[in-house]
């Protein structure tokens, strides 16, 4: 009987059929049944003969066809949990290899914070799957060292959610849309009760963005506005103008201004502020350089304009933004 309860569980776990043998040599299989994505029981089939490995595997899909049918209101969930399963095997293989490379002390690990800017990066050029890859590695390396504290692993799913909606910014879509569309991944978090649940939120904001993106990419000022990206980028620690990005565009400055707030459904100044605090987070959390030096390599000019700023933008002054999420505290 345990036998058969195990199988139902790893029918649950991969969400399609479970295929195993009994002591007594039947081949069975196991597929689990949905009332409204509750789990309700499963069905089970099974062959003495062990026949070609081809008719077994068609039998088996048979099977978990017919409780996908069975499984009223939970059309998806079927879909849902073997996509989680797939998305858990990429992560396990991510986390095997993090500890090969450092056996010695996890917890000793430097967050992969140019990883974040490599897969922001892939996303703006449009390269969904080197952004998949990299947000695995970055996840991996989260579960690896927090892997017995669930709600700091929640802490750095929001951290990476409101990363994703500052790159957002670069997109068609609004302000205010990409706002709200923050608050429904925020509550997604929230309501995640493990580690596939939490994930899979992540897999779908990171979809969606790719969507947004590509769309982006389609625009009719989508190149002028790449080659500006690219200018402002390479050269945010240093103080920049409108004439100056608009040059890079290949637009005249008022035409630039008006095209960049249709956009991006913001100004220039406030777009330059968000990429500089942006930065600077990252620093704060992941480096000691002292305050001065951040605020110099970001491209504020003084202290004061600095603390004002980025404390605009995150509710916290950067010494207190540091004391919180700083290296010290991983």
């Amino acid at each position: 009987m345990q036998m058969h309860i195990n199988a139902i569980k790893e029918s649950r776990g991969f969400g399609g059929a479970h295929t195993y043998t009994c002591p007594l040599g039947i081949i069975l299989w196991i597929s689990p049944v949905y009332l409204n994505e509750r789990f309700m029981g499963a069905l089970m089939g099974g062959s003495f003969s062990h026949g070609e490995q081809c008719s077994m595997k068609a039998s088996a899909e048979l099977l978990r066809l017919c409780a996908q049918s069975l499984s009223i209101g939970s059309e998806d969930c079927h879909k849902t949990i073997e996509r989680r399963s797939l998305q858990r095997s990429e992560l396990i293989l991510r986390i095997e290899e993090l500890k090969k490379q450092n056996p010695q002390d996890n917890k000793a690990l430097e967050y992969p914070s140019g990883k974040e800017r490599k897969m922001l990066e892939a996303l703006r050029r449009g390269n969904i799957s080197l952004a998949r890859e990299l947000l695995n590695e970055i996840l991996a390396f989260v579960l690896l060292v927090n892997n017995d504290d669930f709600n700091h692993v929640k802490c750095r799913a929001i951290e990476l959610s409101f990363l994703f909606a500052r790159a957002g910014l670069s997109t068609i879509f609004t302000v205010k849309t990409l706002l709200k569309n923050n608050r429904r991944n925020l509550l997604a978090i929230e309501k995640a009760k493990n580690i596939e649940q939490l994930t899979d939120v992540l897999y779908r904001i990171m979809d969606d963005l790719g969507d947004q993106m590509h769309s982006f990419h389609k625009t009719h000022h989508a190149s002028a506005l790449k080659k500006a990206e690219d200018y402002i980028l390479e050269n945010l620690s240093r103080k920049l103008s409108l004439k100056g990005i608009a040059k890079a565009s290949g637009f005249s400055a008022p035409y630039f201004s008006k095209i960049f707030k249709d956009a991006m459904g913001e100004n220039l100044t406030s777009y330059l502020n968000r990429l500089r605090v942006e930065k600077a987070a990252a620093l704060l959390s992941n480096s000691e350089l002292s305050l001065f030096g951040i605020a110099k390599i970001c491209g504020f000019t003084d202290q004061s304009w600095f603390s004002k700023t980025f404390k605009y933008y995150t509710g916290k002054s950067p010494g207190k933004f540091r004391s919180q999420y700083g290296k010290h505290d991983k």
